[in-house]
């Protein structure tokens, strides 16, 4: 806009040569461009000091934050990294490293938290972040995964070689310990589980698995190891489909799936479709205090004589009428398939 102005006034100070000396309105006009420069230099300045202040508040913050992780990391946590620094990846030498697991399984996960679980998930959170830094560094991987083999060959167990390294990990970790292979399928599981996770989001890195920092967040926010550890890697799959979509499981889906039905007049489910029933039937029922619109469901009695549905029961309690609901989604979801394989 500046420089259309400046343009438009030397326009001006050659057709109007007679009003005003030509040497004092270039003189004015070099002003201008000068004033307009130096606000443009100092709007640049702000700028960057602007930029500079956000960037020094987000080191600041990070600096913040770090410290309060390293505040709340335990001695046993500190102990098993290169300088103390918990970062999930400068995890000490192998051998030393499991020296010191294997002495947490032993002496520490009864008396570190009241809570038992907690105490044995805070184990598996480093067993898993070893397992996550083998499988993210392949020049450690190579290195470890020797002495690991080693190791598991002496056991007295079969086909140890050739188990998962989750598996590998959980059986070196407890094996001065009278573990059975439930708990040790258990633990390993509760690993693979956080690895495969699939879904990104802020817990997880790029593909998906679960960052060593949010481990026992993530576990327990899915029932805790036992449960966690039940889920299948395509059933993790599908909960977080879920919770992406919005739901908190499969039924509030069906729900919101029949109440859709209900209120367009076709039942759709994974591309089928069936149109919902008319009734041949209605009664007038007196004004309640439900909203208009609500769902309720009522027992009635087919009175053939006088072809109508007569009212015996209201219910109103959201859990019959869920249970209702998902009943209605399972009949309509079975026409739906039905009627697509008529085609």
């Amino acid at each position: 806009m500046e420089t259309l102005a400046l343009q438009t006034q030397k326009q001006t100070a050659t057709t109007k040569g007679g009003n005003s000396s030509q040497d004092e309105l270039l003189q004015q006009l070099e002003q201008i461009r000068t004033e307009a420069e130096t606000k443009s230099k100092l709007d640049a300045k702000e700028r960057s000091e602007r930029t500079h202040r956000n960037e020094a508040k987000e080191r600041d913050e990070a600096e913040a934050k770090a410290k309060a992780e390293s505040a709340s990391a335990t001695d046993f946590d500190k102990s098993l990294f290169e300088g103390g620094n918990v970062d999930f990846e400068s995890y000490i030498d192998a051998e030393e490293l499991f020296s010191k697991f294997t002495y947490e399984a032993q002496n520490g996960v009864d008396v570190r938290f009241a809570d038992y679980q907690k105490s044995l998930l805070h184990l598996l959170k480093h067993c898993y972040g070893y397992m996550y830094a083998l499988k993210t560094d392949s020049e450690r991987y190579t290195k470890d995964i020797k002495y690991i083999d080693f190791q598991i060959n002496g056991f007295n167990r079969s086909s140890n070689k050739g188990n998962p390294l989750s598996s590998k990990i959980i059986k070196l970790v407890w094996r001065h310990n009278k573990i059975d292979r439930r708990l040790i399928s258990t633990y390993a599981k509760v690993l693979d589980n956080a690895w495969c996770k699939g879904v990104v989001d802020k817990h997880t890195d790029s593909k998906g698995s679960v960052l060593p920092k949010h481990f026992e967040r993530e576990v327990m926010s899915k029932g805790g190891i036992n449960r966690f550890s039940r889920q299948s890697a395509k059933s993790i799959e599908r909960q977080n489909e879920l919770e992406a979509e919005g739901y908190l499981s499969l039924s509030e889906k069906k729900i919101d799936v029949v109440n859709k039905a209900i209120k367009e007049g076709t039942f759709k489910w994974e591309g089928k479709s069936y149109p919902m029933p008319t009734p041949k039937t209605v009664f007038p029922t007196e004004p309640s205090s439900q909203r208009d619109g609500a769902l309720m469901l009522f027992l009635v009695r087919n009175d053939r004589a006088n072809t109508t549905l007569v009212p015996v029961e209201l219910f109103t309690d959201e859990s019959f009428i869920e249970k209702a609901q998902l009943a209605l989604f399972d009949v309509l979801k079975e026409r739906a398939e039905a009627k697509a394989d008529e085609k």
